[in-house]
């Protein structure tokens, strides 16, 4: 019996769109992020954690849980670079914002893939007189930690960088919190010395956050 060529022509159809189907759901499936996880100063554990979520989102089908994968892997990236200020860090999180802003455009909120300028290549410091006669102060004792010296310094960098209030506080009042706990450890009177002249330089600075946060419940975390 002959063969009819309607028929035959609506099977040829019928594969070619089943093809079509399953080549655009591979191409969803594979399709990641470029990142390029040697130009990232991760710790062992955090980067172990990124790598897991980027495996798990190619072979993830529910739109909302990739999503979920992929802006915990921001929130990774964008706290390794408010941790090291590196410019390499910034644009593997940009590139990784993008790709989400681009493959989950229904999920996709500017303020939820924020980041920070906080190196030279973005923007540029604007350190307070204060800030600027302090640095060498805290650097001249020997009794607070290298590595928590270091983190003070950074968030002097961030402030510096950073220019809403809201983000400058933070970062003096962490400096602040860094140094009161060193004072608690060591009692070296120089540490207190300085942690006492940021103190008034925040109250001086921003002075309804500190009037607010001292007249709290919470006013104990501005003593030394």
């Amino acid at each position: 019996m002959a063969s009819n060529p309607i028929f035959l022509a609506l099977v040829v159809i019928v594969l070619l769109g089943v093809s079509l189907f399953l080549l655009s759901e591979a191409k969803k499936t594979i399709k990641t992020p470029q990142i390029d996880l040697e130009q990232i100063a991760f710790s062992g554990a955090v980067k172990d954690t990124f790598t897991k979520n980027l495996e798990a989102a190619k072979s993830e089908k529910d739109q909302t849980k990739r999503f979920n994968l992929y802006y915990e892997n921001f929130t990774v990236l964008r706290g390794v670079y408010i941790g090291n200020h590196d410019f390499q860090s910034r644009i593997q999180t940009e590139t990784l914002a993008e790709f989400i802003k681009n493959e989950f455009p229904k999920n996709y909120k500017p303020e939820l893939l924020s980041i920070p300028c906080l190196d030279s290549l973005c923007g540029s410091t604007n350190y307070p007189q204060e800030i600027l006669a302090l640095k060498p102060k805290i650097q001249a004792i020997s009794s607070i930690e290298p590595q928590v010296l270091e983190d003070i310094f950074k968030k002097f960098e961030a402030a510096a960088f950073v220019g809403g209030q809201k983000s400058q506080w933070a970062n003096y009042f962490d400096a602040f919190q860094s140094l009161k706990s060193e004072y608690q450890r060591t009692k070296d009177e120089k540490i207190k010395k300085v942690a006492g002249e940021l103190s008034n330089f925040m109250q001086a600075n921003f002075s309804e956050t500190y009037q607010k946060i001292k007249a709290g419940q919470k006013s104990h975390y501005l003593e030394i």
